[in-house]
């Protein structure tokens, strides 16, 4: 759960609408609990059932000192076979180019290195979806983000002149959006690539289908997104998050963000694939989602009807359920298991500095705890270590990063028992 009571979630619900002073009041808060109430010895703990493994153990490898991580939660680090596992490796300093280390049969090889990366989504690594050993993810080439597909003996497939965001199931294309933007607006997703000089004019910027033979399409153009949100706000002040193809890549949702002074706005977005779109909520802290079919998402955010909390999300009609046995729970990162069964989420750290894993199974409503983990100070910010939970493709394991150990490590847990 998220550890805080009702008067402590209220005024941090408020607080989200204010990111700078949110960040600020939390770690106050959290380190003077911590000093006063924790217990220093805490690192883990787990279900009775569950298995914790480092990836490198799991894959019967050897562990490093250097910092592995996978990125963000919806992405699979294993291939279709499960018999590789890819990690990003870093030295520890966000300057410094990250290598695209995959796991198989026992040995770490490094296929790539990149210099479009962050601690919360890597480089948008991911497996292509149809061609078999290859990779998917960005790069900087000529002071820009580009997309790059590397076979895993390294051999450079293709380069296309546009970041990726989402790569459509089908293999065929992906999404694109300006990660100059985010380097502005959320510096914890973007590349470094923001020099400070004009952004581009809303018409000729937003989300763009790109082949990946190299034909783009812009198909939903910022200009319209801000002309319909209204408000005073620069267009420098507008940007695009966490866009996510449907199972089937017929459609995708998104999220349109922009900072109105100090207060920072949402909308979520369905979209077909050619860009025609329609608002599901408006103006809500709308933060991440997981497709549990082609018609449904699982949302954690705020709704006029329920207020924040976990909601399902029917993207025809609009409707909304709320999660009722997850009441309570604060944000977090949710995933569904490959039968549709299934919900693996998490949460940021509570007043403690433990976050949570949690199971939730669908069709009888009911929450199974996996664990809590210690969140060290000095893993905040952009640089934090969310677990980021993602299901195996024989919906056996778990994987998540977390720095438990004062590393930041990726780790895979068995839930076969739970589950």
């Amino acid at each position: 759960m998220s550890g805080y009571n009702q008067l402590e979630q209220t005024v941090g619900g408020f607080l989200t609408r204010f990111p700078r002073a949110k960040s600020a009041v939390e770690t106050v808060y959290q380190r003077a609990n911590y000093h006063l109430f924790a217990d220093s010895g805490f690192t883990y703990e787990l279900h009775d059932d569950v298995k914790l493994q480092t990836a490198e153990s799991w894959c019967g490898g050897v562990e490093q000192a250097n910092g592995r991580f996978v990125g963000f939660y919806d992405v699979c680090p294993w291939d279709r076979s499960m018999d590789r596992y890819f990690v990003h490796e870093t030295g520890g300093s966000e300057r410094e180019s990250a290598s695209i280390v995959v796991f198989e049969d026992g040995t770490a090889t490094t296929v790539a290195s990149t210099d479009a990366w962050n601690y919360q989504q890597g480089s948008q690594t991911q497996w292509h979806p149809t061609r078999e050993k290859a990779l998917v993810f960005n790069d900087i080439e000529a002071g820009k983000a580009v997309t790059r597909v590397v076979d895993t003996d390294g051999t450079v497939v293709r380069t296309v002149p546009q970041p990726v965001q989402a790569v459509n199931p089908t293999g065929g294309e992906f999404l694109s959006v300006n990660y100059r933007r985010l380097d502005r607006n959320s510096p914890g997703y973007g590349y470094g690539t923001d020099d400070g000089s004009p952004l581009p004019v809303p018409d000729s910027d937003g989300i763009f289908r790109v082949e990946f033979d190299w034909k783009s399409e812009l198909i939903v153009p910022l200009s319209e997104l801000r002309e319909a949100a209204g408000g005073d706000a620069p267009h420098s002040a507008h940007y695009i998050h966490h866009v996510l193809y449907a199972p089937d890549g017929e459609r995708f949702v998104f999220l349109h963000r922009w900072m109105d002074g100090e207060k920072r706005r949402t909308r979520l977005f369905v979209a077909d694939r050619d860009g025609s779109r329609k608002l599901l909520l408006e103006n809500r802290d709308v933060s991440h989602f997981s497709w549990l079919d082609t018609e449904r998402i699982f949302m954690w955010g705020g709704s006029d009807a329920f207020g924040s909390g976990y909601h399902v999300v029917d993207v025809d009609s609009g409707e909304l359920e709320y999660v009722d046995p997850l009441d309570g729970y604060g944000d977090g990162h949710p995933s569904v298991s490959p039968n549709g069964e299934w919900v693996v989420t998490d949460s940021y750290p509570n007043r403690l500095r433990k976050r949570s894993l949690t199971l939730y199974h669908l069709d009888s409503e009911r929450a199974v705890p996996l664990g809590e983990f210690l969140a060290p100070f000095g893993f905040d910010g952009p640089t934090r270590c969310d677990h980021h939970p993602r299901w195996s493709p024989d919906g056996n394991f778990v994987s998540i990063d977390s720095a438990h150990e004062g590393v930041r490590r990726s780790y895979v847990a068995d839930v076969s028992s739970v589950v």
